[in-house]
């Protein structure tokens, strides 16, 4: 989200951006959403796919701690 969109609506936004990657016979392997680096109150919302392989996964799933986002590890 960038700011003023309800969380709810970025939900929704997401369960359609699932389904069709779904019918596209692709995986999600961890989600995020939620308001990362806002812009004073602007309306709207991004989404960002990237591909992931085996190398990779445990990466994603380390802890991490920066100004846009704070993970804990699920290693």
């Amino acid at each position: 989200g960038l700011g003023a969109t309800p969380v709810m609506e970025l939900y929704i936004l997401y369960n359609k951006v699932a389904q069709i990657l779904r019918e596209q016979g692709i995986r999600i392997y961890r989600p995020y959403v939620g308001n990362y680096f806002t812009s004073l109150e602007m309306m709207g919302a991004t989404v960002t796919v990237m591909k992931l392989d085996e190398e990779l996964k445990p990466l994603i799933d380390l802890e991490a701690e920066c100004m846009g986002l704070r993970q804990f590890g699920r290693a």
